[in-house]
């Protein structure tokens, strides 16, 4: 069985939050889009052996579009776009289920899949974005980032500062929509 991450890259280090393939609720990724795309994401899900073939790659819940996913090593990746609210030009939070059919890692074949929501700002992970998550990276601000404290660099520059503080409060009022 493999491992899924939501992989972001700050600073020029990757940093994955680890998404749960049953059972928990889901995780909330909270960092923005990678590179210069606030709505663009990317789910790894890490094998133990190389794949060999993945059929197909299905957004099985949500409003998300997925790309073809790539096999690179141990990783089947998925590149995730959320869509774009015409009137606050922002990223439309979501709460996405996705689905690999047929994945074949040298000994087995089978189906894998793994949910989770994506709501920029939401760094202490309770559906909202609010004072509670400004004042959250606020006291890790002057940090650079690391395992511990990720989640509130959610600029991706590699530091805790006053730019992750003003983009949690750009979203401030954001919520995820009811499951």
């Amino acid at each position: 069985m493999p491992r899924a991450f939501s992989r972001k890259v700050h600073a020029g280090a990757n940093f994955d939050m680890e998404l749960p393939l049953t059972g928990a609720s889901p995780v909330i990724e909270c960092r923005t889009g990678i590179g210069a795309q606030a709505n663009e994401h990317q789910v790894v899900f890490k094998y133990w052996a190389p794949p060999t073939a993945v059929d197909q790659a299905v957004v099985f819940s949500g409003r998300s579009t997925i790309a073809a996913p790539v096999i690179s090593g141990n990783e089947v990746i998925l590149n995730l776009t959320q869509p774009i609210d015409p009137n606050t030009s922002r990223p439309v939070p979501d709460r996405v289920t996705l689905v690999l059919f047929r994945v074949n890692d040298g000994s087995d074949i089978g189906d894998v899949g793994v949910q989770f929501a994506i709501l920029a700002g939401d760094t202490n992970a309770d559906t909202r974005v609010n004072v509670g998550d400004t004042n959250q990276v606020k006291g890790n601000s002057g940090q650079a980032t690391s395992e511990a404290n990720f989640r509130t660099d959610v600029n991706l520059d590699g530091r805790i500062n006053v730019g992750d503080v003003n983009f949690v409060k750009n979203y401030s009022g954001a919520s995820l929509p009811p499951p």
